[in-house]
């Protein structure tokens, strides 16, 4: 059995701050730590389920490594470099997916530093007048590709909100969410263990065919809402976007491959210099 992980930091054991998930920030190596403690659960309990091959994918930022190879568990392989956002390279030879420290979407404000791509860019986003989230989003993916998402891990409220996407979906919630930069925190004692029972829980769901893949149907109403109303209107000039409001660009999408697309080619606007 095969295995494909989308890895996030936001969720990871422990982090609660910007200062351990940026590059250059005072505790990013602490946080990288902590984030690479969480995966190695999780690989651990699909190695004791059976599972062959390990692959992660270091998901989090346009050019951080935040899996620490040197602490790894050396069955695993990992994805990373720049740019990397979720699956770029995704195939359907995969049985299942695991999303590693996840945070939750905009919509939820009590959340550990939740957002969807960019909070420095991105106010909202939405799909069909719907909020959606980095691991929604990243499951709609892998469901693309005909992989069952099966496992996530993060906070309470990341968990709780991916449960109404995917009912099967095995949750493991490292720490409880009071805002947006402070939690109640389990400690590693606890949640590696935790990790890495569900995990293996997830894997019996994937042989038993309990969890199916999780994808968009139809046609898809994007939109998303900068902070920057001037570059909005760029971005809609450049791409022939829809602006249901001044500080909102709109597309139509065929499927979750395209939103991905429309998703990573307004981001990669939003952070040039050019537009600023």
């Amino acid at each position: 059995m095969r295995v494909v992980a989308s890895v996030d930091i936001e969720g990871a054991t422990g982090i609660v701050s910007k200062k351990e998930t940026r590059e250059g920030g005072i505790d990013y190596n602490l946080g990288k730590r902590y984030l690479t403690r969480d995966v190695n659960a999780a690989i651990e309990g699909a190695l004791e389920a059976g599972a062959t091959q390990v692959v992660c994918h270091d998901s989090h930022g346009l050019d951080c490594r935040n899996i620490q190879l040197e602490d790894l568990n050396p069955a695993a392989e990992v994805v990373r470099g720049t740019p990397i956002l979720f699956f770029e390279d995704l195939q359907p030879e995969y049985d299942a997916c695991f999303i590693v420290a996840a945070h939750s979407s905009y919509s939820e404000e009590r959340g550990v530093l939740n957002h969807l791509f960019s909070s420095q860019h991105f106010k909202d986003v939405k799909l069909n007048g719907q909020p959606i989230c980095e691991a929604e989003h990243t499951a709609a993916l892998a469901g693309y590709r005909g992989i069952p998402t099966v496992l996530i891990t993060g906070d309470d409220v990341a968990c709780s909100e991916m449960k109404k996407y995917i009912p099967e979906i095995e949750t493991v919630i490292v720490k409880y969410a009071i805002s947006r930069y402070a939690a109640r925190c389990l400690p590693f004692s606890k949640t590696g263990p935790m990790i890495r029972e569900a995990a293996k829980r997830a894997l019996i769901k994937v042989k038993e065919g309990a969890v199916k893949p999780y994808t968009y149907e139809g046609k898809q109403d994007l939109e998303i809402r900068l902070y920057e109303p001037y570059r909005a209107k760029l971005i809609a000039d450049l791409t022939g976007a829809r602006m249901p409001t001044k500080d909102t660009v709109a597309y139509t999408a065929r499927d979750a491959m395209e939103v991905y697309r429309l998703l990573r080619l307004v981001l990669y606007l939003s952070f040039s210099t050019i537009l600023s």
